[in-house]
């Protein structure tokens, strides 16, 4: 059976439940005909595997992948022990194995009419595309900013109420909107059927307004099923749970009872007025008590079904001044193309560089703005493997992002081409063998080659080479010889960019040897395909 790629997520019934839909009525029809014909004749296996091939001839616009059919195994298993368990529930498995598929899963068989979706603002797009993927349903996102975020909901609510179409069931929201009260206020007063909460080691620090803001919000919504997603070890640490706990057992946990769920599950101490942690005790009766109602899966425990390598592609978005910077020289590359400069000349080259450093990273050219990417890298790096291989183009942002992760106490270390030879072995060995050590970044066209770097299964390639050999040769670094796990690449691009326009080619040439064509023809079509959407995007 086809397997995609993850792309790789109360039990009192809710009243707003959709009604029956004609969807529903011809399934029923569809089942009656299937009884009527298993009584008249004996349908073959092969007449069986064709039916469920020809269901993918009925997938909505944008579906790629069947909810009934596409889920591995032991997706399915999770699946149907969050419904079995018909409360709120934690999934912990660990970043890479599908947890999202999982919960779009649930969502729709559970069917409710509003379900919302709270994850950081970098994953709201990778989000919405994997919504559509799985159901072909293209979901409510919020608005950036704060003064009309919550403004799509009420729009398709509106049309909804004015057309009878059914607006999506999903609404995808970043936590930080939970620092606003007039934004609580408002979302409060939906009721909610299902709240998924995605990365909610976010809200572990019960002292901060955003996480202050969700537990007022869901002391509201009792009667909304919650779930709670994250694939950072916080089940290390009961300080850490303690605040998900709060949320999916807010009955048994509170802020009065913090201080006796510490005492009985670590050795603790107050430091500055807040406790710390210092170990664990009781660990199999604080597992035992948090399994009943969650469930946790390491990547080495699914490898048989899990192919060697897999690819999670992460949609990004710009803010506000990173884009309108991008869009200045995406406007210039059109007005240099208009007038007949080439592709060749220094300048235009210098420009489509300057164009990818924008879209990476606006401090490689000494514009102070957020970065869209980076910001996601770093989230990655704080909640995401105990080892990651970061791959970049530009040695220049690999030392941009090198100065953060210093500055952050992240053990790690780089391998430019700034950097000697015998260095550069020495670092590779630090970064095999020393458990310390998290994150080794590198350049594709130096790290890429000649190293083994299998203490990680997880790499991202923040921006790719124009060749595919060249970005499969650095992958490979990890995809080798005493590799114990399935290689997770993360390709984060952000949305309508070059990113896009190289990755859809690269993609196109996968399966031609390079000898067929060169860089610089990969160049010219990315070059094409972002004029046109460089006319767009600068004149929208």
């Amino acid at each position: 059976m086809y397997r995609p790629y993850f792309n790789f997520g109360s039990s009192t019934e809710c009243s707003t439940c959709n009604p029956k839909t004609i969807e529903d009525f011809c399934q029923e029809e569809v089942e009656d005909l299937q009884e009527n014909d298993e009584e008249e004749t004996n349908v073959t296996e092969e007449v069986s595997l064709a039916t469920l091939e020809s269901i993918r001839t009925f997938l909505k616009k944008g579906q790629e992948f069947d909810l009934d059919t596409d889920l591995y195994d032991y997706q399915q298993e999770d699946v149907d022990a969050v419904l079995e368990a018909d409360r709120n529930f934690l999934i912990l498995s660990e970043m890479g194995t599908g947890k999202t598929p999982e919960i779009i899963k649930i969502a729709e068989e559970l069917d409710y009419e509003n379900v919302l979706i709270l994850c950081p603002k970098t994953l709201r797009k990778e989000w919405e595309r994997q919504i559509i993927q799985w159901t072909g349903d293209p979901p409510l996102i919020c608005n950036r900013g704060s003064t009309k975020r919550l403004y799509p909901f009420f729009e398709a609510l509106g049309k909804e109420l004015k057309t009878g179409k059914p607006k999506s069931r999903y609404f995808i929201l970043n936590y930080d909107t939970f620092r606003a009260k007039k934004h609580t206020d408002i979302l409060q007063d939906i009721p909610w059927g299902l709240i998924v909460m995605d990365e909610a080691h976010h809200i572990r620090n019960a002292e901060t307004k955003t996480t202050r803001g969700i537990l007022d919000f869901l002391q509201t919504q009792r009667r909304a099923r919650i779930i709670c997603l994250t694939g950072s070890p916080v089940v290390n640490s009961p300080l850490d749970i303690y605040t998900l706990l709060m949320v999916i057992r807010p009955e048994a946990h509170t802020m009065k009872t913090r201080y006796e769920f510490l005492d009985r599950y670590s050795y603790w101490a107050p430091r500055m007025g807040k406790p710390k942690v210092f170990g664990i005790k009781n660990r199999v009766e604080f597992q035992e008590y948090i399994g009943d109602f969650s469930i946790r899966r390491l990547k080495k425990d699914i490898l048989s079904s899990l192919p060697d390598k897999y690819r999670r592609e992460v949609t990004l978005e710009m803010g506000e001044k990173q884009l309108k910077h991008y869009k200045t020289l995406a406007t210039e590359l059109v007005i240099r193309m208009d007038g007949g400069e080439t592709i060749s000349s220094p300048g235009m080259l210098s420009l489509i560089t300057r164009l990818r450093q924008m879209n990476l990273d606006p401090a490689i050219l000494g514009i102070n703005c957020d970065s869209s990417k980076t910001d996601f890298l770093i989230e990655l790096v704080l909640d995401g493997p105990s080892k990651l291989v970061v791959f970049s183009t530009f040695a220049t942002y690999i030392d941009l992002v090198s100065r953060q992760l210093t500055g952050m106490d992240v053990n790690h270390v780089t391998v430019t081409g700034r950097v000697d030879v015998d260095e550069r072995l020495k670092r590779v060995k630090t970064f095999q063998e020393d458990p310390h050590c998290q994150v080794i970044l590198g350049t594709i066209k130096t790290m890429g080659e000649g190293i083994t770097l299998t203490a990680a299964s997880d790499v991202v390639l923040m921006d790719r080479w124009w060749t595919p050999s060249s970005n499969n040769q650095a992958i490979d670094r990890l995809h080798r010889p005493g590799q114990k796990n399935a290689v997770q690449i993360i390709n984060p691009s952000n949305e309508g960019s070059i990113d896009q326009s190289l990755d859809n080619i690269l993609k196109e040439k996968s399966g031609i040897t390079d000898a067929l064509f060169s860089e610089n023809s990969i160049v010219a079509e990315v070059v094409d395909d972002l004029r046109r959407q460089a006319s767009m995007m600068a004149f929208r």
